[in-house]
């Protein structure tokens, strides 16, 4: 009960004791129904009703000046029972909004946390782990509300049937008490039975989603090697895991409501047997003892059923919850506040670097000046992403500093920085949508005469506009529709488009043709004299461009003689 609880009151706002009045307003006036059922079937019977409840019911009809007759007892039953469906409507109305608008905001604060984390902690999840959470965690999320504050709702509807039967009869009261407890117990290891169920099928689902999304990435060596067969047979097992946590769950729930029927029917027919024999309770009051206390029953097992419900959706709720917080906390932190000029340069001042105790770079240094084409080369693994890394601030160097203009970057305002920049990167994605969409990023503030002209300045306008679509031509997933030479020359255009001081290329040549490669290089070029330019590269014809270059290796940086410059 104290997880049921606990989901329900981590809500924000007032919307949840909305709720939870309406559904206790629809409890109470349920509660009136059941109390007049009493003096109703009475009168029915031709006896006149002396028990305390009756004459309660007798005296509020008299309150407002009505006869306590059999039709209007009756009206009374109907009345409260339309009303208790009325205002569980009402609810329901609410909790509807309520639950759609707990996912909504788990999953929006989830996506914004992740997006202002530090850039290692990418490095350490997996992002099945983070696609998991938005989707399938965050709608799980908005369920388990649901279903706590139904919970909430139904306790209270089972300690209102409780005060009913009490004014009926003590002993009808006690006894379907003692039997509610007595089944809980006996079903109690259900109720465990869901909560390692839905342990085990969210972290089976989250394998399952990081798999196929590595998967998806890797499709095409897969098919060229025909390994597919082995992979699905992998894949199934994988997934016969969250089959079995799947039928677990589903076990427990089925169980839960096929023993429970029995046993209720066992333990008010007994009560029943036993209170009819002794001859002790009249007819009427038999009947309606009968129907409370299979009422009373009946709603400690529906409190039950749901805190089954609530404990297997709360390893979801709990997880993306958690995520949130875990993101939150790996949030970057920026302390400087000093707007950045970039009119002289960047340079790496006798910078250390290193992921864990082994330094990828060593006291380096290097100047890149502006309004030149700086080229850094060396051999795979030397810290040349590194670098590239540490020149955007996506890392912060262990000692020495990055100066900005001669600043430190760390006094700097980081994220003015940045926007002062244009990044390729070697692993770029298009996203499956139109090369205006892939271009912007969705940022308003561009529109298609912008990313036209940074369409242009990538040398990439006169293949987008014989697209069939032009520039609304969507380009498939991950931009498979394009060659690799104009997937690049988009991603190029993706970073002049916001006319960027500095631009920072990472090998994004590395893995095209020659002539390609060539095209390309000749439009950076050309681009120098607008902006300054970094390439992070080991090709050669790079070296032929540059103004700059520093040679990265493991024993340091150093500078290579450039024969020309080219202007």
């Amino acid at each position: 009960m104290r997880d049921v609880f606990r989901i329900f009151m981590s809500s924000e706002g007032m919307v949840k004791w909305t709720v939870l009045a309406a559904l206790i307003l629809a409890t109470m006036a349920e509660g009136i129904g059941l109390a007049s059922m009493l003096p109703a079937v009475t009168l029915a019977f031709g006896e006149n009703d002396t028990t305390g409840i009756g004459q309660a019911v007798t005296d509020g009809l008299a309150w407002f000046g009505l006869p306590a007759s059999l039709p209007m007892l009756l009206l009374v039953i109907v009345a409260g029972m339309l009303l208790k469906a009325l205002l569980v409507i009402l609810a329901m109305y609410h909790v509807s909004a309520v639950v759609a608008e707990v996912a909504s905001r788990v999953r929006i604060a989830l996506v914004t946390a992740l997006l202002n984390v530090r850039w290692p902690y990418f490095t350490r999840h997996p992002v099945g782990r983070l696609a998991n959470s938005v989707s399938l965690d965050s709608t799980r999320a908005g369920d388990a509300y649901l279903i706590a504050t139904t919970y909430m709702a139904t306790v209270f509807q089972a300690g209102i049937t409780l005060v009913v039967a009490l004014l009926v009869s003590w002993k009808v009261a006690l006894v379907g008490l003692l039997v509610g407890a007595v089944i809980a117990l006996i079903l109690l290891p259900l109720v465990s039975m869901a909560k390692r169920a839905g342990l085990k099928q969210r972290q089976r689902t989250e394998d399952i989603v990081t798999l196929l999304s590595d998967t998806l990435s890797n499709i095409k060596p897969l098919k060229a090697m025909s390994r597919q067969a082995q992979f699905a047979a992998f894949f199934a097992s994988r997934t016969n895991k969250l089959r079995r946590a799947l039928q677990q769950e589903a076990m427990s729930r089925h169980l839960m409501k096929s023993l429970r029927e029995p046993i209720v029917a066992m333990a008010v027919a007994g009560a029943f047997y036993v209170v009819h024999t002794s001859g002790a309770v009249a007819l009427p009051e038999l009947l309606v003892m009968g129907v409370l206390l299979s009422r009373i029953i009946s709603t400690l097992g529906k409190v039950q059923e749901l805190e089954q419900k609530a404990q297997n959706l709360q390893a979801s709720y709990w997880s993306v919850h958690g995520l949130v917080a875990e993101a939150e906390a790996e949030s970057e932190q920026f302390t400087g506040t000093r707007r950045p000029t970039f009119e002289v340069g960047v340079a790496l001042d006798k910078v250390t670097f290193g992921y864990g105790e082994k330094p990828v770079i060593q006291n380096a240094s290097l100047t890149i000046p502006t309004g030149e084409l700086t080229v850094i080369t060396g051999p795979s693994g030397v810290g040349k992403t590194t670098i590239t890394d540490l020149l955007l601030g996506l890392l912060t160097p262990q000692s020495g500093a990055v100066r900005v203009d001669g600043v430190p970057l760390d006094e700097l305002d980081v994220p003015a920085w940045r926007s002062m920049l244009g990044y390729v990167p070697q692993e770029l994605a298009l996203f499956h949508d139109s090369v205006l969409a892939n271009v912007t990023l969705g940022d308003p503030s561009f529109d298609e005469k912008a990313a036209e002209e940074a369409l242009r300045l990538a040398g990439a306008w006169d293949f987008v506009a014989a697209l069939p679509g032009g520039i609304n031509q969507v380009v498939g997933e991950r931009g498979t529709m394009l060659s690799g030479g104009q997937r690049q020359r988009i991603a190029l255009a993706r970073a002049l488009v916001v006319k960027p001081k500095l631009l920072i290329l990472d090998e994004v040549t590395s893995a095209l043709d020659p002539e390609t490669e060539a095209a390309i290089c000749a439009n950076v070029r050309q681009l120098s004299g607008r902006v300054s330019i970094v390439a992070i590269t080991h090709r050669p014809i790079w070296v032929e461009l540059a103004d700059r270059v520093y040679e990265v290796g493991p024993d340091g940086i150093t500078t290579k003689e450039v024969s020309r410059a080219v202007a």
